[in-house]
């Protein structure tokens, strides 16, 4: 199930100049919080990695809540 603003979100970060899959050096300053916690984050499931980069769309659904 999609989460309410996810479309708007995904398009605020295409705007935004977002890769669609971002390193994790990137996705940290995307989301604003250091490497640690981003890897905390990802070692909770709260966001995905594809081909050892985060895809836009798991971005966008963690900014979602």
């Amino acid at each position: 199930m999609e989460k309410q603003g996810y479309r708007e979100m995904l398009k605020f970060l295409n705007d935004k100049g977002c890769p669609m899959l971002s390193t994790r050096v990137e996705a940290a300053k995307l989301l604003g919080m250091g490497q640690q916690n981003l890897r905390k984050e990802i070692a909770k499931g709260k966001l995905k990695i594809q081909d050892n980069k985060i895809p836009i769309g798991s971005l966008a659904s963690y900014l979602c809540g």
